[in-house]
């Protein structure tokens, strides 16, 4: 069948997406070092990422025969490195956001100036309540773990205690036999 430059274009694009959004997933994969994992396990772990990237679809990855060879060919790994960096997008949506952003902030867009002294000890004196109640809540987990560690510890020690105890019953016991068999 032949195709016309059009349709040949319209496939590529489609095969390019779909490897780029692939690899993507194979390389998130690859950052959480799944240790023991074998690697059809990680390309299960992509098939379910690469599937949660598609939002509308939610259609698995389903031209593996083209990653099989285009994944080792030198232009497809140089074009990786060929793409330029995306441009950060704005999140204001108007002039006003993006002057209270400024505010709060603390900075001047256009002179970059950091922060006065004032905005600096208003923001630390917020900041500071926060970690006030982690800290706190750190101290009071840790007595909770030094409390269950003595009380388990003291278990511990009365089992102990009751098989040495019991042991030296066993003893008692066999011992006071042997002499009545003695005396037999």
């Amino acid at each position: 069948m032949t195709r016309t430059i059009g349709a040949l274009q319209h496939r590529w694009s489609t095969i390019q997406e779909c490897c780029n959004k692939w690899k993507s997933c194979l390389a998130q994969v690859a950052r959480q070092h799944p240790s023991g994992v074998p690697l059809q396990e990680q390309a299960n772990l992509a098939q379910e990422r690469y599937k949660a990237m598609d939002q509308q679809k939610h259609m698995p990855f389903t031209i593996q025969h083209c990653w099989t060879l285009l994944q080792n060919n030198q232009k497809w790994i140089d074009r990786e490195f060929e793409c330029p960096p995306k441009k950060p997008r704005s999140n204001y949506s108007s002039s006003a956001d993006f002057e209270a952003h400024e505010e709060h902030e603390g900075t001047d867009e256009m002179s970059k100036r950091p922060a006065g002294r004032k905005k600096e000890k208003e923001r630390s004196k917020k900041d500071a309540g926060g970690y006030k109640e982690a800290i706190q809540k750190m101290i009071e987990s840790k007595e909770r773990l030094a409390v269950d560690k003595d009380s388990r510890w003291t278990e511990i020690k009365a089992i102990e205690e009751r098989n040495l105890q019991l042991k030296s019953a066993k003893q008692l016991r066999k011992s006071a036999r042997q002499q009545t068999r003695k005396r037999d």
